[in-house]
């Protein structure tokens, strides 16, 4: 699994849900870019990862999956499901890989609607798939396993009268093993390493919110519990106080992209910090405190702070999700942000980027004709969708010229450009 390191996640896939009809499986690279029309399933794609994440960090059990939660959002578990005139479907699948050391992990989860229950979960779960290197564990609700299964799953446990039986863990079946009635452990153990994971996922979303005179204090820990900008505020607060190496990168980071040359955090009360920045894109000589309140410079320092923060707080191996991140911005602050996405994942982050931008992706070609990044550490999906609504992903990776390594990857950003300027030529 070239470029990838420990921890991070390999791949996905997915089948009926949504705009997936039909099963689409998706190489996780260090470095995934998302591209193509609009509502073409590119956030669809991620969104069963984020979906977990939601389940997993919510205080009370919320079934198999959390549908009203803060990075998703279904009113009706209907609308998770491929449906088109005559051709609906009444499950879907989700498949995640992970490296765990030097083994691979995949989690294969199908969930299905329950009908009109009261009192239930909407969803749940008709089976779980575990397969660790060459072992493949799947379960069903309530299955007792067998004496083989639960060798093959504890090998090694030498225990009397030990019984397992396949329990939900939220999203997941699991294989609770009991001995004379006391619970053992829990199989594969792997499921925690992958759940940990799952938690951890930095969401970064395309509406981040207006910016604010004053954000209020959040508790500050590696899962980030629903949308990462409302701990931007008391990230910054807490590397002013004890980490000034990544708040000077974060400085650094906002001077290249020529936004500004300084963010400061003010704490107002017990419960709100106020973020203030350089008036100026550089600093002035006398000019220390010659700075202003965040709500009063433009829209794009606000909408990028999160993306530069998230870049920075992410630690090897933690996968960063950003929507749209180049909105707001200038075309050269564009690049410049393309850079600053390469130094998290040589870092050692995973970034997976969903992106509209020319620009972005050129400069990561650039990255890679730099050997900035490598071949092996960039993958690219492009997203369409047929007559029928349904979505096809074209997946390539890229030539050590930056270039595409499948030639007739449907990219169509340049022949936009290059049809407008035609269509300007000839009008004047």
């Amino acid at each position: 699994m070239s470029g990838v390191i420990s921890d991070m996640f390999t791949r996905i896939s997915i089948r009926g849900y949504k705009s997936f009809r039909d099963r689409v499986s998706a190489a996780l690279r260090p470095l995934t870019i998302l591209a193509g029309a609009n509502s073409s399933g590119k956030s669809s794609l991620i969104q069963p990862l984020l979906l977990f994440k939601q389940t997993l960090l919510t205080g009370s059990d919320p079934g198999p999956l959390r549908l009203d939660g803060p990075n998703v959002v279904f009113s009706r578990s209907e609308q998770m499901f491929w449906r088109s005139p005559g051709d609906e479907a009444d499950e879907f699948e989700v498949a995640v890989g992970m490296r765990q050391g030097e083994a691979d992990v995949e989690v294969a989860v199908v969930f299905r609607r329950r009908g009109e229950s009261p009192g239930w979960p909407a969803i749940q779960i008709e089976r779980t798939r575990w397969t660790l290197g060459r072992r493949t564990l799947t379960l069903a609700p309530k299955k007792k396993l067998s004496s083989g299964e639960l060798e093959q799953i504890a090998a090694g446990l030498k225990l009397p009268e030990a019984k397992a039986e396949a329990v939900r863990q939220r999203c997941f079946l699991v294989a609770v093993v009991r001995s004379n009635g006391v619970e053992i452990g829990r199989f594969p153990t792997e499921s925690a390493r992958v759940e940990e994971n799952l938690r951890r996922i930095i969401h970064v979303p395309g509406l981040r919110g207006n910016p604010e005179r004053a954000y209020p204090v959040r508790a500050v820990r590696s899962d980030y519990p629903g949308l990462f900008q409302d701990y931007v505020a008391s990230l910054v607060a807490r590397w002013q106080r004890q980490q000034e190496e990544k708040k000077e990168r974060l400085n650094d980071y906002l001077g290249k992209m020529g936004l500004t040359w300084k963010v400061r955090a003010d704490r107002r009360s017990d419960t709100e910090v106020e973020l203030q920045v350089g008036r100026t894109a550089h600093g002035l000589e006398g000019g220390a405190k010659d700075l202003v309140n965040i709500a009063d410079v433009g829209f794009g320092l606000s909408q990028s702070l999160p993306v530069l923060v998230a870049l920075i707080a992410a630690e090897p191996g933690q996968l960063v999700y950003l929507e749209q991140p180049e909105i707001h911005l200038h075309p050269e602050a564009q690049v410049a942000l393309a850079d600053l996405i390469g130094d998290a994942v040589r870092r050692g982050v995973q970034v997976v980027v969903e992106t509209h931008s020319h620009l972005l992706l050129m400069a990561f070609q650039r990255s890679i004709a730099k050997k900035v990044l490598s071949t092996e550490q960039v993958v690219l999906h492009w997203f369409r969708r047929g007559e029928q609504g349904i979505t096809d992903v074209e997946s390539t990776a890229f030539n050590p010229d930056g270039s595409y390594e499948k030639r007739d990857i449907p990219v169509d950003f340049a022949d936009v450009s290059m049809r407008l300027m035609r269509e300007y030529l000839g009008a004047s």
